[in-house]
């Protein structure tokens, strides 16, 4: 049985994922979004908050649930490319946790995009969002930024997997460049000349 396309799209918190995606999403059917922290806030029955402030181990731990709930939203969905709206590092109040690589793993991603934008504007989305998110200081956020590249590059290193990086200066980005390049990458993989 053929499973449907999967993309991870990473970024810390504030850069703009969930925005671009459902922008993405609403113009292109043929796609699915979902987030990883609703998926893992629904799999655990408590808020998303509780799941990124555990200790690291609880953070880690709770990350487990992801690769059996995307198997059953690409069953559900065989027809659909999906865009799951990701984080490599979660900031727990204490230290960046990486999720780690057998998880991604065990995703099975065919590829992956990490949004970035300048610690300043994520500082200041942050701070005008109106869901609870960390709020630290422009060099703790660049810090951040930098831990969540090292650990998407890894993901896509070791699993030969394509990855676009696309900085997000306008707060409407669009997200179809970088998909556009990702499929181009994906399919040149698949079907090598």
């Amino acid at each position: 049985m053929e499973r449907s396309p999967l993309i991870m799209v990473f970024g810390i918190s504030g850069v703009g994922k969930t925005t671009a995606c459902l922008a993405y999403v609403d113009a292109h059917p043929n796609y699915l979004y979902d987030r990883a922290s609703a998926i893992l806030q629904k799999a655990h029955g408590i808020p998303v908050e509780a799941l990124r402030i555990g200790p690291a181990s609880s953070v880690i731990e709770n990350q487990a649930v992801l690769p059996s709930a995307v198997r059953a939203l690409r069953k559900a969905e065989p027809s659909r490319t999906i865009l799951l709206d990701s984080h490599a590092v979660i900031d727990n109040d204490t230290v960046f946790v990486e999720v780690p690589l057998d998880i991604i793993m065990a995703i099975e991603p065919d590829g992956f995009i990490l949004l970035e934008a300048a610690p300043a504007t994520i500082k200041q989305r942050r701070e005008e969002a109106s869901r609870p998110r960390p709020q630290r200081s422009v060099a703790q956020i660049g810090d951040e930024a930098q831990a969540e590249r090292k650990a998407v590059t890894s993901y896509a290193k070791a699993l030969g997997k394509p990855l676009i990086i696309d900085a997000v200066s306008e707060p409407q980005y669009d997200l179809q460049p970088a998909i556009d390049r990702l499929s181009q990458r994906i399919m040149l993989r698949a079907f090598p000349k």
